[in-house]
């Protein structure tokens, strides 16, 4: 499976969990791998976009590989960072174990036409085969 390949995997397993969540349902998501989308999406009033980028591979063994990825959870409430943090709670409540995420940090999103974006990043880890 190539790279490309396995991010839109993910981005599918994702939008799936997100509709099983009657809470995130409720939020207008968008899950992309597109930064200009999540952009577009959060400008235009969605509350959660979920943007997975491209993975960082690592070697394990000469014929191993792993992928790790980051998933940004961005919350489209720049001005209220209480909204925001609920909205970011009930995502990572949603999403970081059923995807198996090692880590969950905070974060922010640049918003070119205000503050950033509150966010958080789940990092995950899955074995990689070309």
């Amino acid at each position: 499976m190539r790279t490309k390949a396995a991010a839109l995997a993910l981005a599918a397993t994702i939008t799936t969990l997100i509709a099983q969540d009657d809470t995130l349902a409720g939020y207008q998501p968008l899950v992309t791998l597109d930064p200009e989308a999540a952009a577009g999406a959060l400008s235009a009033d969605s509350q959660l976009v979920a943007l997975v980028v491209a993975p960082t591979l690592t070697y394990t063994t000469w014929t191993s590989l792993d992928a790790r990825f980051d998933v940004h959870l961005i919350a489209g409430q720049p001005g209220d960072m209480l909204a925001a943090w609920d909205i970011l709670d009930n995502a990572l409540d949603a999403l970081a174990t059923p995807l198996g995420a090692d880590e969950a940090e905070p974060a922010s999103y640049p918003n070119p036409a205000g503050p950033p974006w509150p966010a958080y990043t789940l990092t995950l880890t899955q074995p990689y085969q070309p």
